[in-house]
Parts: structure tokens; C-alpha cells; sequence
């Protein structure tokens, strides 16, 4: 029995690219994917094919947005 995929988000970005290499350093506070520095990541996963001998790297960070104070706002 074939499950089904939940429906995407209309407004979801997927972003691909080449996975190269991978550098996690505890002791360090190192966290590189392909030589680039990453922060907020919130989950990853990392997977081995073996019928297909290639690796996969999923990566979910999160992004947080701050306003600044508006004064006066709304009011009457």
C-alpha cells in the first residue's frame, strides 16, 4: 500500500544543492556543510543509499524575525 504525501505549503522554498562535505566539531562549536558555516539548525538528517552508493543531507533551520518598538501604534 502506497502512503501519501502530505501537501506542500504553497509558499515553501526547497532549496538544493550539492552535498559535499560535512565538519561537526563539538568541542569547537563547529557546524559546516560543504565549508560553510551554518547556525539554527533545528534537525538534520543524514542518509546513506546503499543501492545507489550516494549520501543525503536534509537540513531544517529556523529563521527568526524581530520587529522594532513602534510607538504610538493604533492609538487613538
Amino acid at each position: 500500500m502506497e502512503m501519501e504525501q502530505p501537501a506542500r505549503k504553497e509558499k515553501e522554498v526547497r532549496v538544493v544543492e550539492n552535498f559535499k562535505s560535512i565538519h561537526i566539531d563539538f568541542d569547537k562549536g563547529i557546524f559546516e556543510v560543504n565549508g560553510k558555516r551554518l547556525e539554527c539548525v533545528s534537525d538534520l538528517k543524514l542518509c546513506y543509499d546503499s543501492h545507489n552508493d550516494n549520501w543525503t543531507l536534509q537540513i531544517t533551520k529556523d529563521i527568526f524575525y524581530e520587529g522594532r518598538e513602534v510607538k504610538n501604534w493604533r492609538s487613538n
